[in-house]
């Protein structure tokens, strides 16, 4: 899933992010002579602080792909029982249309082509 690894980005920028900022703090402090005590403090408060904002900001998007993928599949697997059934139902001679698929659902084509094939077939047989 394309879309599920495109909502990762941001965690994944911020990840990045916080890498380059803590490397940026670092040289900073060094510059400016500060002791190595002081800067392991300096450090670990960011540390702490990015790794906060990082893990956030790496659950919303976690939480989003899940709820996007749910979605995807709930389109997909819906109209697949509904074909199949009128498949199993046009080869026991019922050639009644299904009901019309949701307005997001896919396969949408290829129900309206399996209506129109059990109308004409359903003519045949009358």
């Amino acid at each position: 899933m394309a879309c599920s690894s495109l909502i990762l980005l941001p965690a994944l920028i911020c990840a990045v992010t916080f890498i380059a900022d803590l490397a940026i703090e670092a040289r900073q402090m060094a510059e400016a002579s500060a002791t190595g005590e002081e800067i392991a403090t300096a450090l670990t408060g960011w540390a702490i602080t990015y790794s906060l904002i990082t893990i956030g900001v790496f659950l919303v998007c976690a939480i989003a792909s899940m709820i996007l993928s749910l979605k995807l599949s709930n389109g997909m697997i819906g109209p697949v029982h509904r074909l199949e059934a009128q498949v199993e139902k046009m080869l026991n001679g019922v050639y009644e249309p299904i009901p019309a698929l949701r307005k997001g659902d896919y396969l949408k084509n290829l129900g309206e082509s399996l209506n129109e094939l059990a109308k004409r077939l359903g003519k045949r047989q009358a």
